[in-house]
């Protein structure tokens, strides 16, 4: 049995199994996740999230950052571009560090499993 052969049989199976496609994508994301994990690393508070969690914290505690002109222009705008990220970490109040993690984990399968 060639290489040719093995994969094609490989890819029959996979498509004729629904089970099996997400099992592989799982594992997929498992190799992909630690070899991203590994290169870049995961940092809270970094990057995009600068603009999100302070806003989000705002939403919890609205006497914070009574100075900071950004976040005190979009906290008085009822829906922008940010609400929804920040509305929904703000329901995890202490765990927000967690469940943006936990975001960044279903986001990067989905990513993956697009590619795939």
């Amino acid at each position: 049995m060639g290489i040719s052969e093995f994969t094609q049989n490989s890819s029959e199976q996979i498509q004729s199994n629904p089970k099996l496609s997400w099992i592989s994508s799982f594992c997929w994301f498992v190799v992909s996740y630690f070899l991203l994990f590994l290169r870049w690393g995961y940092s809270f508070g970094d990057g995009d999230q600068v603009e999100i969690l302070p806003y989000a914290l705002k939403m919890i505690n609205p006497n914070l950052y009574l100075n900071d002109f950004f976040i005190n222009h979009i906290f008085t705008q009822s829906y922008n571009q940010r609400w929804a990220v920040a509305s929904l970490l703000s329901q995890f109040g202490d765990l927000m560090p967690i469940a943006t993690f936990v975001l960044f984990c279903i986001s990067l399968f989905f990513l993956v499993r697009g590619i795939l």
